[in-house]
């Protein structure tokens, strides 16, 4: 019997995915009954940015880096693609310092590692670019 990926996950891979895109914020003012997505869709189409902001997000620019110097996730070593695979699962660092048997401190560094090695901004990217990279097996 196939097991079916989490609801949760799913969510949170769309969404670090749109994060990626360099989408911006949803919605609108509470005022108008219609739904309105202008930052993201401009900014999602590349016609605009918002004020200040650089042409590119910061996270493409990172992940552009990495890739240009290694293919993701090369220089994440076993225990990092081990500590990934876990927050890819929804882990909390106290529940990854337990199923790998180490310290909270040490778990702690992995995740901060593995988000950095990736070029994520937080461990909802970090574990996006996991499953759409297949870095970890895949979490069904």
């Amino acid at each position: 019997m196939k097991k079916r990926t989490s609801p949760i996950l799913v969510v949170v891979v769309i969404f670090s995915l749109l994060l990626l895109a360099g989408c911006g914020v949803f919605g609108g003012d509470d005022s108008s009954d219609e739904p309105t997505v202008t930052p993201t869709a401009t900014m999602a189409s590349g016609t605009a940015r918002p004020e200040g902001s650089s042409s590119e997000p910061e996270a493409t620019r990172a992940l552009t880096h990495s890739a240009a110097s290694s293919a993701l996730g090369d220089d994440l070593t076993e225990r990092e693609r081990e500590a990934l695979a876990l927050i890819v699962h929804g882990k909390s660092n106290e529940e990854i310092a337990e199923l790998m048997v180490i310290s909270l401190s040490t778990a702690k560094r992995h995740v901060s590692v593995c988000i950095s090695k990736l070029g994520a901004s937080n461990r909802a990217q970090a574990a996006a670019l996991a499953v759409q990279h297949s870095l970890v097996p895949d979490p069904a």
